[in-house]
């Protein structure tokens, strides 16, 4: 029997520490071999797991720097405008792996590519790059590395409450959301009327 490779995470140091130790100890009660070169057991903020740099300071899904050097080294390979629809698929497949870091940008920058892959007929069939496959070979050998990584925990916080209000020159209104016993509602003074007059 073979356990593929995962991490845990705990909400400190001493914690993730005695997980760590738990899952080794019940890994060798198991009767398990624990590859101990690729075995990490010291909690960190920073790991590289499936192609990926895991940063959790920054909560970020990096492209290793080593994998972005091999890619522009494929792109500068393509010396010819005829490459071959393999050496093509090549620069495409890592482009649509470096996805769960970079995002969608990597099916929008490279359908051209994609497209010229799809109409060739064999795999060692030379292809003629469009303007529109060369800028795309262009932007990925310029950009690679200035692009935004991205987050693997949502930024996006969903508010307390919600609250909607309305006023006129005569009263207001408001109620929150889901607690529709709030409901707020006023009409105004004669001298609150007279300032909004004068808004």
């Amino acid at each position: 029997m073979y356990l593929d490779d995962g991490w845990g995470m705990e909400h400190d140091f001493d914690s993730c520490n005695d997980l760590a130790n738990k899952m080794k100890q019940d890994l060798k009660s198991s009767g398990f071999f624990v590859n101990k070169d690729k075995s990490i057991w010291q909690p960190t903020k920073n790991l590289i797991w499936l192609g990926f740099v895991w940063d959790l300071n920054t909560h970020t899904l990096e492209i290793p720097s080593e994998k972005i050097q091999r890619f522009k080294n494929d792109i500068n390979s393509l010396h010819s405008v005829s490459p071959t629809a393999r050496q093509l698929a090549k620069i495409t497949g890592k482009i649509i792996a470096f996805m769960p870091s970079l995002g969608n940008i990597c099916r929008i920058m490279s359908r051209n590519m994609l497209m010229l892959i799809s109409t060739s007929r064999y795999w060692d069939e030379q292809i003629l790059l469009t303007p529109n496959a060369i800028s795309e070979i262009n932007f990925w050998h310029n950009n690679c590395e200035l692009l935004p990584s991205k987050h693997f925990f949502s930024n996006n916080f969903l508010p307390d409450k919600i609250v909607y209000t309305d006023a006129s020159s005569f009263a207001a209104a408001g109620y929150t959301v889901e607690t529709f016993k709030k409901v707020v509602h006023k009409m105004w003074t004669y001298e609150e009327k007279q300032k909004s007059l004068y808004l």
